[in-house]
């Protein structure tokens, strides 16, 4: 056999790096690879990683793809993320509905359309059937395999639930045009351009007005909005911690303070409208104990009139997480030490527990502008907020719930972030958005003082 000389083979080696070096640097482009999406905020909520699913669908149906095996991947990568998401929470309706649409959309673009038709079929009876998207979804889903009459019903159903896009229409008229109702088709054609909610199911619409019998196309799939990410919030009630006062006058004792503040733990408590966290044996509580406190209540007896039977009390409040002052208030309280007991008056510990409920305005008020993580809200000095004050956002949720006897249509409020307010003018304020993830708080939404 014949050998190669060693000088040959180095030479070839050294000459198929030379070659491969200089093409890299004449810019000769490595093949392109799909592109991955990852999951935001939290790996293990299902709500964001529907999202990436949903990344994955948009890319799948990118228009410009060439390579069929990218569209194959980007249905893989989705269908995976879905699978993770039902597994933390089987019972995530818009997962389902957006899996649905994923199927529906890849069975038009990748083929295999009976299997993935199946596979759509069987998402129907996870879905909220209060959501008139999803009697679209199923309407489409019976027009995709002829079942028209069917989808004409589910379309009809949809509408009765609040449905109003002009995919809906569409897609009414294309059911109506294939079952040759011509006239009330063409109503549905002009009902979708005018509502004008996406740009391809107008122009596909307006293509049909004027034409008569079934058209030649499907109407565009597209696919429900995401719903707002709802927040289970730490408290709805602002979080509140009274101290054990101090004695700086020297008559009252530490026994009458720790007993002060116990009684006045207890009367906010039967106030309802604070979450109270026990009173704490300490006038300097540790840091562990006060990270979900978001009022702390101190109060010192600066001077004690035995004979009037009277002491000064100076109570503040200050939220230990932004270190503000919420307020300061000096009053008197009435007493009698018979022995060496202190013995206050309910009506004197109600009285200093109405003045901090007084102190910590409540009321509601709404979102003005919203950018990232702040806030302007229409809540002011005029009501009673300072710096370092709590709230949380709430919202409605598009999805209306049906009352289970009645079937009254009922709004549902959903929980969308805590605020905590910065910066205060005398009708409005900044405020910063302090609950972590997602933010889907808009304009208008109700603004509720803890």
């Amino acid at each position: 056999m014949y050998k190669y000389p060693k000088a040959l083979i180095a030479s070839t080696i050294i000459s198929l790096i030379f070659l491969t070096a200089t093409a890299k640097a004449q810019g000769v482009a490595e093949k392109p690879k799909p592109k991955e999406f990852a999951v935001h905020f939290d790996d293990n909520e299902p709500y964001e990683i529907v999202l990436a699913a949903e990344n994955y669908r948009r890319e799948m149906m990118n228009e410009t793809i060439v390579d069929k095996s990218w569209r194959d991947y980007y249905y893989s990568q989705a269908e995976k993320l879905y699978e993770k998401a039902f597994l933390i929470d089987p019972n995530f309706s818009y997962g389902y509905l957006s899996y649905g649409y994923t199927l529906l959309m890849s069975a038009e673009v990748i083929g295999d359309r009976p299997q993935r038709y199946k596979k759509a079929a069987l998402l129907v009876d996870k879905l909220n059937k209060e959501n008139p998207w999803v009697h679209l979804f199923a309407g489409q889903l019976n027009c995709l395999e002829n079942n028209l009459a069917a989808g004409k019903k589910a379309f009809e159903k949809s509408l009765e639930k609040g449905g109003h896009s002009s995919n809906l229409y569409a897609w009414l008229g294309y059911a109506l045009a294939t079952l040759k109702d011509d006239e009330k088709a063409q109503r549905s054609y002009e009902e979708a351009v005018g509502i004008d909610s996406d740009v391809d199911t107008v122009q596909w619409a307006r293509n049909q007005i004027g034409r008569v019998g079934k058209p030649w196309q499907f109407p565009p799939l597209v696919s429900p909005p995401a719903p707002r990410r709802a927040i289970k919030p730490a408290s709805i009630k602002l979080r509140l911690m009274v101290t054990e006062f101090a004695d700086s006058s020297k008559v009252i004792g530490d026994d009458g303070t720790k007993a002060l503040s116990q009684l006045l733990t207890t009367a906010l408590f039967h106030n309802r409208r604070f979450s109270m966290l026990d009173a704490v044996p300490s006038q300097h509580p540790s840091p562990e104990v006060l990270q979900n406190v978001e009022a702390l209540i101190s109060g010192v007896i600066v001077r004690a009139n035995p004979a009037a039977g009277q002491f000064t009390l100076d109570l503040k409040a200050v939220n230990p997480q932004t270190h503000n002052l919420l307020f300061a208030k000096t009053l008197m309280v009435g007493y009698s030490k018979p022995g060496d007991n202190l013995d206050i008056n309910d009506d004197e510990v109600f009285k200093i527990a109405d003045l901090v409920e007084k102190k910590l305005a409540s009321g509601n008020g709404e979102v003005l502008y919203v950018e990232g993580d702040r806030l302007i809200v229409n809540i002011g000095s005029e009501n009673g907020v300072q710096s370092g004050f709590s709230a949380v956002i709430i919202g409605v949720d598009e999805l209306p719930i049906r009352h289970p006897v009645t079937g009254q249509m009922l709004s549902k409020d959903i929980y969308l972030g805590e605020i905590v307010f910065e910066r205060i003018a005398e009708k409005y304020s900044t405020a910063r958005l302090i609950t972590p993830g997602r933010i889907s708080i808009k304009v208008g939404d109700v603004v509720k003082l803890k």
